[in-house]
């Protein structure tokens, strides 16, 4: 009879996790980098051409868009944060 499998410990589990956070990381920077590099250029011409004269209802949509992005991204780090630290 083969002996019993022992039971993961909690720092196999913990480890686990991690590699699980930093799959997650490296695939949301690849997008975050990429909406970034759409986002960014088109807002700063918005902002550069229009700060004087007020922004254009597609402008501020854009803007409301920017800053949505921002706080999606700030909750996904305090989630990551959450999980690695276990």
């Amino acid at each position: 009879m083969d002996p019993p499998i022992p039971a993961p410990s909690d720092d196999c589990d913990r480890r686990r996790r991690q590699l699980l956070v930093l799959q997650a990381a490296g695939g949301g920077a690849c997008s975050v980098s990429i909406l970034f590099l759409v986002l960014e250029p088109t807002l700063c011409c918005f902002l550069v051409q229009r700060w004087v004269g007020g922004l254009a209802v597609h402008e501020l949509f854009l803007l409301g868009l920017l800053v949505a992005w921002l706080l999606m991204n700030y909750f996904f780090l305090v989630w990551l944060v959450a999980v690695a630290s276990g």
